[in-house]
Parts: structure tokens; sequence; C-alpha cells
């Protein structure tokens, strides 16, 4: 009742509207979608799957060798010099930057900023569909991020996330309002921090965010004065939902989940059977490489 009582108290209706995020982020998030069902087709296809077994090995191995020291350089390399890449490595950067203070540290370490080239490289991508050279025997990652581990668990989140309403910008967009909404919440609300969980659809606008490392990282600061990170492992008990849907009822008068079908701690509602496997054809990958660099 304490918590309660303190929760409407510190909280303005209208503070959301002071958090200020990228205003592309629904058709970024859509963009987003779109590469995740392509990297979910890959299961069952003979490449085999993207979220476990020897092909992510490689892509992991292709990415943190090769990969992340090149378009970490790319700025010394010669004008009209191109950049090849693969989608399977395009999917493992999309992975590490879902870990943005991991992500930050890594390409800190490494090579002494954080690794953003954003839209100016777009056009020196080259798409490369071949599958990526096998990591030698023993390779052992030296980043401080377990990507395979990382890889692993997106196959349950983009089941979650999979259904049509995912792909409706009016959905989106409302995920969009939401997600500043949540981003309030961890301002007024600081002490509350193990129960402000994101719902699937604030997730996947959170996601869309985190993969602009540097604007990501620029705009949490200016919220929140930190940089906001990200624990997909983390599972939040019955008890913290309650507590969740309690202040964001009392914060906004609405339901928190309503809209979300399926909250990272409860069942979700919005499975659905898997489409045909399939390979990747080029619009998957240059899809990719547009959503990873492109301009939204």
């Amino acid at each position: 009742a304490s918590r309660q009582r303190r929760s409407s108290a510190a909280i303005d209706p209208a503070g959301p509207e002071a958090i200020q995020v990228a205003g592309d982020l629904a058709l970024l998030a859509d963009a987003q979608i779109g590469f995740l069902a392509a990297v979910d087709a890959q299961e069952g296809s003979e490449n085999g799957s993207l979220y476990t077994g020897p092909r992510v090995a490689s892509a992991v191995y292709n990415y943190e060798a090769a990969w992340l020291p090149k378009i970490a350089g790319a700025t010394a390399l010669a004008a009209g010099d191109g950049l090849s890449v693969s989608f399977d490595v395009l999917w493992v950067w999309h992975v590490h930057k879902l870990s943005p203070l991991g992500y930050r540290r890594d390409c800190l370490e490494r090579f002494g900023r954080v690794v953003d080239p954003g839209c100016d490289m777009l056009e020196r991508i080259e798409e490369d569909g071949r599958h990526p050279r096998t990591h030698p025997e023993g390779w052992r990652s030296e980043l401080t991020v377990d990507l395979t581990a990382a890889i692993s668990r997106q196959k349950l989140f983009f089941r979650r996330v999979a259904g049509t309403r995912y792909r409706d910008q009016g959905f989106l967009e409302l995920a969009y309002q939401r997600y500043r909404k949540w981003i309030y919440l961890q301002v007024a609300m600081p002490d509350w921090a193990m129960y402000l969980f994101p719902t699937y659809d604030v997730d996947v606008i959170w996601h869309a965010h985190m993969s602009r490392p540097e604007l990501y990282a620029h705009q949490m600061q200016s919220a929140l004065g930190y940089v906001l990170d990200h624990d997909d492992q983390i599972r939040h008990p019955v008890d913290s939902c309650e507590s969740m849907e309690a202040l964001w009822r009392s914060a906004y008068g609405e339901e928190y989940g309503r809209f979300a079908l399926g909250m990272s701690c409860k069942p979700s509602g919005n499975r659905r059977t898997p489409k045909a496997r399939r390979g990747l054809g080029d619009s998957d990958v240059r899809g990719a490489v547009e959503y990873l660099l492109g301009v939204w």
C-alpha cells in the first residue's frame, strides 16, 4: 500500500512527453521484425539454424575476427572500397548490440570507440551470400558478451512477436508511445527498477532503439542520466508482474499488458505455427543491411 501511494504521488501523467527518443522507432521496429523473420526461416534450412549449432559458431567467429574490426576501421579504407558482409554476420551484430553496455565495453576495449558507422556506410556494403568461414579449432571469443548464448535466446523472443499485429504500423506507433511511458517510469520510480519489466510490444521498440548504439546511449543519458542496460536472462516472478500492472494502471489509467499479448514473465497469446523454411534471398540480405545501417 505504501509503495502504491508513493507511485501515485511521484508520477506526472504528462511526464512521458518530455522523454526524447527517436521518432522513427516504429518504422525501424517493423524492419527489425522482417529481419528476424528471415533469421527464423533458416530453422531447418540446408545451411542450418541461426539460433544454435555450427552455423552460429562460424558466424560469431567471422563477426568478431573479421567484420567488427573491418567496420571499425572503415573510415581508413580508400574511397570506393567495399565492405563485404554476410547475412549471418549481420545477425550476430544485431544480437551484440542488444547488450548495450557490453557492446560499448567490447568496442572501447578493442577499438577505442563505439562502432556505429550509420547510413554513410550503406553504399559501401557488398552483400556476400556465401556461408561464413568455419572458425579455427580451439578458437575462443574474447568479447565480454557471450554471443552464442545470447543468440540462442532470440528464438523464443521472435516467436512471441511474430504475429501480424507486430507488422502493423498503428500497433507499433502505440508501442512507441508506451515505450516512452516505460522510460519515464524509470525516471520517476528509480527504486522500482526490479519491477519495471517491458511487455513484448515495448521490448520490440527497445530492441530497435538499441540497434543505434550511439543514439541510444545519448538519448538514455539525457533521459535517465545513465545508459539503461538490457538483460534478456531476467525472469520476473508473478508478484513483480502484478506490481508492474498496478503501477502502470495507477500512472496511466490503462492496462499494461492489453496491447502486448503476453509479458516477459507470462505465457504469450501471440504464438504461431512456424512458416515453411527457406534459404536466404538477395532481398533478405539487403533488408538486413538497410535495417542495421539504413536511414529511418
